[in-house]
């Protein structure tokens, strides 16, 4: 996708977090490759978080997923987001308001085409970052889950 968007006119760099396909270097066309990062290790939790901080998009074309919780830690960093619509999703991605979804076999010129537009709107690209602070604020945080879940246990015991 960096490829896709350099010849779009984009200055792109792709950090993946996670999984490393065996015979990839660190670095490879723009795109580095940070392995696993475990918060429980204060040197690579701080390296996620400015990982997070330096982004502009938060990008992860999952074929499946329950949920997600990356999305709900991406939204409050304030970064957009760029998924496929499937399993969990769409309950945590607001389609056209808290990031762009797309068909589980989209391609990948269809979403470096939507992410040089939300560049280059850099309108909307606010909003739909003002967005994601706002969901992770009143709806995607423990917090919030914590009082819906005791508000619902009450309510049962009445």
């Amino acid at each position: 996708m960096t490829r896709i968007l350099r010849e779009r006119g984009i200055s792109a760099r792709l950090d993946v977090v996670g999984y490393r396909p065996t015979g990839l270097r660190e670095t490879h066309d723009g795109v580095t490759f940070h392995g696993r990062l475990k918060k429980s290790n204060a040197e690579e939790f701080a390296r996620l978080n400015e990982l997070y901080d330096q982004a502009q998009f938060f990008i992860m074309p999952t074929q499946f997923e329950c949920y997600g919780m990356v999305f709900a830690e991406a939204a409050t960093y304030g970064l957009p987001i760029i998924s496929t619509r499937t399993g969990g999703v769409p309950s945590v991605v607001k389609d056209g308001e808290t990031g762009l979804l797309f068909p589980v076999d989209g391609s990948a010129e269809e979403m470096a085409d939507a992410i040089a537009e939300l560049v280059r709107d850099k309108d909307r690209y606010r909003r739909f970052s003002e967005n994601c602070l706002a969901d992770s604020r009143d709806r995607l945080n423990w917090d919030v889950w914590a009082k819906k879940v005791k508000a619902e246990m009450l309510k049962r015991l009445k």
